[in-house]
């Protein structure tokens, strides 16, 4: 079973809901460095990133605050959001069972691969943290999906853009492919997606098909590597 991450993956969102945090969290914590947080913030949760930030400046933000600035991003999203240059081929050249496993709502993951096009490949599952207690870096949303799809997740061969997606599919068990190659992606962070489990990073979409192949040709188009 190959699985995808949606954002920063499948689509090119995560420098969309960057910049919206950066500007929703300023107009709150004005002069605050928020550098590290932001460098943390993809494959997370907007609670998880507004919490630690509430915790280092010694605040409460109003109770809105996430669900403000979730709406804000996609709104944002809604205007700008693309397909992963490349991605279309790439899909193109799977074949057998895929699954969309996210850390993004269901429906926001939903709408995203409707407004990129990407909605016609076949997905044969969605999977979002809302279905789980503890979210990605945690393992449960993988082992929930491995269960769901009637596999082990030893059998799932995973793409992920973030540390805490390659953390958390590690962890149940998964084989790991990390990409790095989103428009947000910072400099050292094929290091530090090897170092938190995925075997191989690839930089560009056209080149995911031949890793994949190398890792398991079974999920491959004869031809198409």
């Amino acid at each position: 079973m190959l699985i995808f991450d949606c954002d920063g993956v499948l689509v090119d969102s995560e420098k969309i809901y960057l910049r919206v945090l950066k500007e929703e969290l300023e107009k709150l914590v004005p002069g605050i460095d928020l550098t590290p947080f932001l460098a943390r913030a993809p494959g997370l949760q907007t609670s998880d990133i507004t919490r630690q930030v509430e915790e280092a400046a010694g605040v409460v933000f109003p109770n809105d605050t996430v669900a403000r600035i979730d709406e804000t991003t996609h709104q944002a999203l809604d205007f700008e959001l693309e397909p992963m240059p490349g991605i279309e081929n790439m899909l193109a050249g799977l074949r057998g069972d895929k699954a969309v496993v996210s850390n993004s709502g269901k429906e926001r993951v939903i709408k995203s691969l409707e407004l990129t096009g990407l909605d016609g490949f076949n997905w044969k599952a969605i999977f979002s943290a809302e279905q789980v207690e503890r979210p990605k870096p945690a393992p449960d949303l993988y082992l929930h999906a491995a269960a769901e799809l009637n596999v082990s997740p030893s059998e799932c061969l995973v793409v992920e853009d973030s540390v805490t997606g390659v953390t958390a599919a590690t962890q149940a068990g998964a084989r790991v492919v990390g990409f790095i190659g989103a428009s947000h992606v910072v400099d050292g962070q094929d290091q530090r997606l090897i170092a938190a489990g995925a075997e191989i990073v690839v930089h560009h979409m056209k080149d995911l098909l031949r890793v994949l192949f190398a890792l398991r040709p079974d999920l491959v188009v004869r031809g198409t590597r």
